[in-house]
């Protein structure tokens, strides 16, 4: 009976995950030495190597050439314009470009025509969805609150339109983790400034995870969510472990977390309804008397301070109060925090800050991964002890520090990285390099891409014209009834999926159950911070995008599209392979699918629709292509 009690007391610990649940470790041992990560360090002021074989577009180029050159590997030579401006558009705004697009950028001979098209898709409204969404994955968004009941948090989506609309304005990253951590207190700083905005950015912290059925049951668990994401998302580090014992592998002890735990235990977090706590309780009431499900400071001032040491993780063995700091391996000042204030403001200002080597490293590689697939430190949310070593460690400080100069700027990046050489290589193998280099960590060739579920879906919307364009506002979620609550239950949670054709970064999003086509095609996990969605091929894709209502409407709806292309059967065939591939078909290509048109319509003879089913089915299979899917 004891042991049974014990495993239900340290199931959710950490380290049950550590490999240590059976031999808790006592938190007065002596900790073990622990080096300090390389990312710890300050950035380093870089300069690019001088003399390089090749010729550098810009100075990434330059340290890209020396690895490859050290390494007796030679770079592809560029691609050619319809790849590029195929993979321009779905690497910035998730969507293909229409025929008419290829065209007005093949004829465009100047020099300028590439850099000119980068800018165009940076001010593109669809700019924010493509990049809003990396965001979302690492900020576990989501439209229900995860615990038992999976209650629907309508406000939810305020957030998602906040992040949305701040990569779109290109905010600095800087302030985004300020807004996103304390923008509550930062609209009180400044007079209430945007306040309306600032405070539903803070949904990033109000969104954390829920565990349980009862109200504000198990806040240590939702404490340890918020704390993990932010570790994870803006520091690069999982110090989760560090809740029950010194970290075993990273210089981060038990009392640093705790430091940290004291800024969200005197926050206020919004209830969203449970089973064993229906009335939906703190949410933020903004200016135009709307709702957001957002955190402020606890208003009963003996609620906020420091927060005790949990022995083990146990909320029931409390220690003494640690007081509110940072990581001490990079800085161990305690923060200069107001009277009564929680201090969410000064930790957000001390992550926000340049002096914080972590914070640009870890952004600036997740931009990096998000272009190429891979980051520069292929553990993108693990710079600690465990995680993998930078391929290119001076190119990423150089990137760092080129990101703070830029003022954080996300759109600098971009501009940086997609007219460098080293983007617009070719992505064909050659033996040679292969045989060195087969994982293409030192990019010597552009990596194939699948393109990930949201711009698989909008792709296929696009290209049938179904596509809506804009934000479709609220979800059709239940109204709470009139005492503000849910019936939901841990045995009858939330299960509803609603769709609808616009951009997919604006499907509802359920945490226990998640949308079918996004478990499908690997859509994140929406219950914690998701660096790196995983790719897999089983035979439930194939199936959908062969034979799902989805797919079989939007490629009626695309022949539907071709057939209006004029009478001409090549001319068609062209205009389907240009709007679904962005190049002209193969002579081979264009015989076999003409056979293939004569052939369908000779085995209905007699269907008054026989062209129209014909073209249709064309239309599927090259929807479901290896071509359509993937980014060369």
């Amino acid at each position: 009976m004891k042991a049974a009690i014990y495993i239900l007391k340290y199931f959710l610990c950490p380290a049950f995950a550590c490999g240590y649940l059976f031999a808790p470790q006592s938190v007065a041992e002596e900790p073990s030495t622990k080096p300090t990560p390389w990312a710890f360090e300050s950035l380093s002021s870089i300069e690019p190597p001088s003399e390089v074989a090749g010729e550098p577009a810009n100075a990434i180029d330059s340290f890209i050439l020396a690895k490859l050159d050290k390494n007796g590997l030679r770079p592809n030579p560029p691609d050619d314009k319809r790849t590029l401006i195929r993979r321009a558009y779905f690497d910035l705004i998730g969507l293909p470009p229409t025929p008419e697009q290829i065209e007005a950028f093949l004829c465009d001979t100047s020099p300028e025509a590439y850099e000119n098209l980068v800018n165009d898709l940076l001010a593109s409204e669809h700019y924010g969805e493509r990049w809003g969404r990396h965001w979302l994955d690492l900020a576990r968004y989501a439209d229900t609150s995860g615990d038992g009941a999976d209650a629907p948090i309508p406000e939810a989506r305020l957030y998602r339109d906040y992040i949305i609309d701040a990569f779109n304005q290109d905010m600095p990253y800087d302030q985004l983790i300020v807004e996103q951590i304390a923008g509550d207190l930062l609209a009180i700083e400044e007079d209430g400034y945007r306040q309306r905005d600032r405070s539903i950015a803070t949904g990033y912290v109000a969104l954390t995870r829920r565990f349980g059925n009862s109200e504000y049951g198990d806040m240590h668990l939702v404490i340890d969510n918020t704390l993990t994401t932010i570790s994870k998302g803006m520091l690069g580090l999982n110090m989760s472990c560090a809740r029950c014992h010194d970290h075993k592998f990273d210089p981060i002890p038990i009392e640093d977390y705790y430091g940290l735990y004291g800024y969200f235990s005197s926050t206020q977090y919004p209830h969203p309804s449970t089973e064993h706590g229906r009335e939906r309780k703190n949410f933020v009431t903004l200016p135009g008397g709307e709702l957001a499900y957002a955190v402020r400071d606890k208003k009963d001032a003996t609620e906020i301070g420091d927060a005790p040491l949990l022995e083990k993780g146990d909320p029931g063995e409390k220690g003494d109060p640690v007081i509110r700091g940072f990581l001490s391996a990079i800085d161990t000042s305690k923060a200069e925090i107001p009277e009564g204030a929680s201090g969410r403001l000064q930790f957000a200002r001390w992550i926000a800050s340049e002096d914080n080597p972590l914070t640009a490293r870890v952004m600036a590689n997740r931009i990096w991964q998000y272009h190429f697939g891979t980051g520069l430190v292929s553990t993108s949310s693990d710079f600690g002890n465990q995680g993998e070593a930078p391929s290119h460690p001076e190119l990423l400080d150089w990137l760092a520090n080129g990101f703070i100069e830029s003022g954080w700027s996300f759109k600098a990046m971009h501009r940086l990285i997609m007219n460098s050489a080293t983007y617009k290589q070719s992505s064909d193998t050659v033996d040679a390099n292969m045989a060195l280099d087969p994982e293409n960590r030192l990019l010597w060739r552009y990596p194939k891409l699948r393109l990930e579920a949201e711009p698989m879906r909008d792709a296929v919307l696009h290209v049938s014209g179904r596509l809506k364009a804009g934000n479709p506002g609220q979800h059709p979620f239940p109204e709470p009834d009139e005492k503000n609550t849910y019936q939901y239950t841990q045995h009858r949670p939330f299960i509803e999926d609603y769709n609808h054709e616009y951009r997919s970064v604006y499907l509802p999003s359920r945490r226990l159950a998640r949308h079918p086509y996004m478990a499908t095609f690997d859509g994140p996990d929406t219950n914690e911070c998701a660096a790196n969605r995983k790719v897999s091929t089983v035979p439930l894709q194939s199936l959908f995008w062969m034979n799902s209502d989805f797919i079989q409407t939007n490629a009626q709806s695309f022949a539907e599209k071709v057939l209006a292309n004029g009478k001409d059967t090549e001319k068609r065939i062209a205009f389907a392979f240009e709007t679904a591939f962005a190049r002209s078909p193969e002579e081979d290509e264009v015989s076999e699918l003409t056979d293939f048109i004569s052939s369908y319509e000779r085995e209905i003879p007699n269907d008054p629709n026989k062209e129209s089913r014909a073209w249709t089915s064309l239309c599927r299979v090259l929807l479901a292509s290896n071509e359509f899917v993937y980014i060369d």
